[in-house]
């Protein structure tokens, strides 16, 4: 069975872009005012037309570090469930500020749009003197590679293993659609459940269509803390454009069931 990256990586060469993995650029070349070259640490020399330069982010928190605001380590503003800093009456909420992950059971600190969102209504509504709580999020996001959609939710393999889970895990290969009508795709699934109790920990999806839906079907799972049990008799919707009768959710969910 592929390994989900593997499948990635073979959509983005089907595109023409060479991934090289395991090597740095060591400088960029300036060629008439613009960035023209780069060399990697090997000497190897790529000529370039533009350079975007992704090495992650941090949160722009100097401020509330100024103003006595607890940091943590990652960067980000620490806050409890009503977006409380630990000073009276600031509350922070977004971007800068970390997030209760309902797995792990602490606060985490992954950005995202729906994360913020969130976050902003409980501080807005603590602010005026309301009584909101965020409940926190799984670590469920989507994103597109080329015709590819990828998408994960939970735990992967090794924040489980750093975490010291005692897990299970299964990747199973199934139809989009009913076999017989025309225009369906692969679709890939990984699921990660705790042994002995089948708790289902994270799920990692890639394929063609229907997976950003599908995806969210694991999320609202993992949420719930539903067991690959649970999952592998959920009445999911089914008609022959859309899903095959056993859909690949319920599929992976019965395979991995039989590793608890």
């Amino acid at each position: 069975m592929k390994k989900l990256p593997k499948i990635v990586e073979e959509e983005l060469g089907r595109n023409n872009v060479k991934l090289l993995k395991s090597t740095s650029v060591r400088e960029f070349i300036s060629k008439n005012g613009y960035v023209g070259e780069a060399i990697l640490e090997d000497n190897e020399s790529i000529n370039a037309d533009i350079v975007i330069v992704c090495i992650g982010m941090r949160p722009n928190s100097e401020i509330a570090k100024e103003a006595g605001i607890e940091i943590d380590p990652t960067g980000a503003i620490n806050v409890n469930q009503r977006m409380e800093t630990n000073v009276p009456g600031i509350y922070s909420a977004g971007d800068c500020a970390m997030a209760y992950h309902q797995v792990l059971k602490r606060q985490v600190y992954i950005p995202l749009g729906t994360t913020a969102n969130k976050q902003g209504k409980v501080a807005g509504e603590n602010m005026v003197g309301g009584d909101a709580s965020f409940k926190g999020i799984v670590g469920t996001s989507v994103l597109k590679v080329f015709d590819l959609e990828v998408a994960r939710t939970g735990l992967s393999e090794i924040d489980a293993q750093i975490e010291g889970f005692n897990f299970i895990s299964n990747v199973v290969e199934q139809n989009s659609r009913a076999h017989y009508y025309p225009g369906g795709s692969k679709v890939w699934v990984k699921l990660i459940a705790e042994k002995n109790t089948g708790r289902i920990l994270g799920a990692e999806m890639v394929g063609r269509e229907g997976i950003s839906k599908r995806i969210d079907v694991f999320a609202t799972a993992i949420a719930a803390k539903m067991t690959v049990e649970d999952i592998g008799d959920l009445d999911l919707s089914y008609a022959p454009p859309f899903a095959p009768v056993w859909d690949p959710i319920l599929i992976a969910a019965n395979d991995l069931k039989k590793k608890v």
